[in-house]
């Protein structure tokens, strides 16, 4: 009874729609869904959008479209999102630097990670994560 329940509140509120969306089996946003899921697993390998586009049933152009409307981005672009945030955990929380995290996550150039660093947190890795460290404090 409590799990109807939640997943009433869940479905009923604000965000149901698109947890709906998501939830569809069969559905293209399903199947963006399963890459979403790959991606997340497997963000630190290469990959190719043909790859995920077979995983997926689609054409990869197709597949590319629908995974820009379900998520806002190109699944590469996510990647590399994906990347960027759990480099920077492992700069945060584990203490690495961030050459070791660049590699870790999938980067062969430490200056190209340096680089997307940059652009995606406003600050080059070691900044951002003294400024934040000491927010924290």
């Amino acid at each position: 009874m409590i799990l109807r329940e939640i997943h009433y509140h869940l479905l009923s509120g604000s965000q149901g729609g698109c947890l709906r969306f998501f939830s569809s089996t069969g559905t293209q946003a399903g199947q963006v869904a399963r890459a979403v899921s790959w991606l997340r697993e497997n963000f630190a390998r290469p990959f190719h959008i043909e790859e995920l586009a077979r995983q997926t049933n689609m054409a990869p152009s197709t597949f590319h479209r629908h995974f820009r409307q379900v998520t806002g981005m190109s699944p590469l672009q996510f990647q590399k999102r994906l990347r960027l945030y759990e480099a920077e955990r492992l700069m945060l929380v584990e203490g690495k630097d961030a050459s070791s995290a660049a590699i870790e996550v999938g980067y062969e150039s430490v200056s190209q990670f340096n680089r997307e660093y940059k652009r995606q947190f406003g600050a080059p890795p070691r900044r951002d994560v003294e400024q934040k460290t000491r927010g924290i404090q």
